[in-house]
């Protein structure tokens, strides 16, 4: 949870993002150039026993060091948001024409008629000539029905039976 408050607060700029750089360049001057070439301690530290104006003037000289950060519009993003790419509009899929069910046709002397079953699920002898929802029925012939909405024209056929895998065996 602390983890993610301080990720919150750093993309937002906040005054808590400076306090944790501040931290940070804090203990990168304190480490590497406060610190004596002669391998003493920290200069602060030696002059504890000193008088008070002598820590002052040095903690002094070491923000005097950070007049660039404090210089800085706090506003600033330090680091700069990834730019994610803009999605790629799909093209709309053509819609697919919701066709009646063809179950049977039949033909006998020049005469046709078809039992089709309509989008709404109801079973309706048609013959040739006729309409089934905003279809023309075009042609009727054995297992199979032409129909026409607009240019297009759509072939229909009769489904195959389904082919039982499992046998009865008969007891004797």
């Amino acid at each position: 949870m602390w983890t993610l408050t301080v990720r919150q607060s750093l993309r937002a700029g906040s005054l808590l993002q400076w306090m944790l750089i501040a931290c940070v360049a804090w203990l990168i001057v304190d480490t590497a150039f406060v610190s004596s070439s002669s391998g003493d301690t920290h200069p602060i530290n030696k002059s504890a026993s000193g008088s008070s104006s002598q820590r002052t003037e040095l903690a002094q000289g070491t923000l005097d060091q950070y007049a660039g950060i404090w210089e800085r519009d706090l506003q600033q993003v330090l680091i700069k948001p990834k730019v994610k790419p803009k999605p790629k509009v799909k093209e709309p899929a053509p819609k697919q024409v919701a066709l009646p069910r063809l179950l049977a046709t039949f033909v006998e002397n020049g005469k046709a008629w078809a039992l089709l079953v309509t989008n709404k699920g109801t079973q309706v002898v048609r013959k040739q000539g006729t309409s089934i929802g905003s279809f023309d029925i075009v042609s009727i012939a054995s297992g199979s029905v032409s129909l026409r909405r607009g240019d297009k024209v759509y072939e229909l056929s009769v489904p195959k039976p389904k082919t039982s895998s499992t046998r009865t065996r008969r007891r004797g």
